[in-house]
């Protein structure tokens, strides 16, 4: 089955690449690849992947007749959105570009996906929702974002509702590899050239292995490509709750186990007050995840266990 990637060239594009490298039971489904071309969309993102040798086609989401002509070029079987403005303090003061690419290109990938009558993935995130909740949010929780990075995503998440019934959206939350940029890199970078970290410890949510959740995408869409489907919105995020100052101590445990630490730093726990940014965070974020995997019976991980992976790559 072709599918069509978009956002090839961000973190979770490199993993559902890698994915297929990996994995002879998804042989069957043949990637055509776009990266973003608007000024809107960050950049910084490295491109490293082996198989990012293969041609990527450039591609402005933002612009409808684009996104329908690459449709009718192609013709692929199903769309895979995972490109996104993720740049959750910028986007407080770009206002305009979060909402072009996770809102307009979001609406305009599932307008043509209607159109030509296929079925589209859409990755969202944790952020739509306000952090008051004290268990996993379901899937049927109010969404009431408290930034503008969530307020776009959730638009995005009702356009595709809106524009194309054969839709699976997914939330995510606290995407991790040794892709793209992310909070593992960051730590173990930090780590290599201070000698104290200070890490909020009263913010809540699930990270995630990008690459569990390429597996994850990659499962739905042999199932859709079999015509076992289930359309409609879905949890998927890495297992146990935890807090970015327990999290970083985790990497960095396993940092210097493997030996990409020489010397460990002094990790300190703060309150969020003590770290202002620009973007306010949920407070709590975890997922429920037993709506995907009661449907479509994907496995849910133990994100622990990813983390040997993604420091052994780094």
């Amino acid at each position: 089955m072709k599918c069509w990637l978009v956002g090839a060239s961000g973190q979770l594009g490199q993993c559902l690449q890698q994915a297929l490298i990996d994995n002879q039971a998804f042989s069957s489904i043949d990637l055509v690849k776009s990266v973003h071309t608007n000024p809107d969309y960050p950049s910084s993102e490295s491109f490293s992947l082996k198989a990012s040798r293969t041609k990527s086609f450039k591609l402005d989401i933002t612009d409808f007749d684009a996104v329908k002509l690459f449709v009718l070029t192609h013709k692929p079987k199903l769309i895979i959105n995972t490109a996104a403005y993720t740049e959750v303090d910028n986007a407080e003061s770009n206002i305009d570009k979060a909402y072009n690419v996770n809102h307009k290109g979001a609406r305009n990938l599932a307008l043509v996906a209607n159109q030509s009558n296929i079925p589209i993935i859409h990755i969202s995130t944790d952020f739509v929702f306000d952090g008051q909740a004290t268990i996993p949010y379901l899937e049927a929780h109010s969404s009431r974002p408290i930034n503008v990075y969530g307020a776009s995503k959730r638009q995005g998440e009702l356009a595709i509702q809106q524009a194309c019934s054969q839709h699976v959206i997914i939330r995510t939350s606290w995407l991790i590899s040794e892709y793209g940029n992310n909070f593992a890199k960051t730590i173990i970078r930090l780590a290599q050239n201070r000698n104290e970290l200070r890490i909020v410890d009263d913010q809540m949510g699930c990270p995630t292995s990008a690459h569990d959740l390429a597996d994850a995408i990659l499962t739905l869409s042999m199932k859709i490509a079999e015509g076992k489907y289930h359309w409609g919105t879905f949890h998927y995020c890495g297992s146990s709750p935890t807090t970015w100052f327990r999290l970083s101590s985790a990497i960095v445990a396993e940092a210097m186990s493997q030996g990409k630490l020489t010397a460990s730093p002094k990790l300190v726990a703060i309150n969020t007050e003590d770290f202002p940014l620009p973007a306010k965070r949920p407070q709590y974020s975890a997922l429920d995840c037993s709506k995907i995997a009661k449907t479509w019976g994907v496995k849910i991980c133990d994100w622990q266990h990813a983390l040997k992976r993604i420091v052994s790559q780094l």
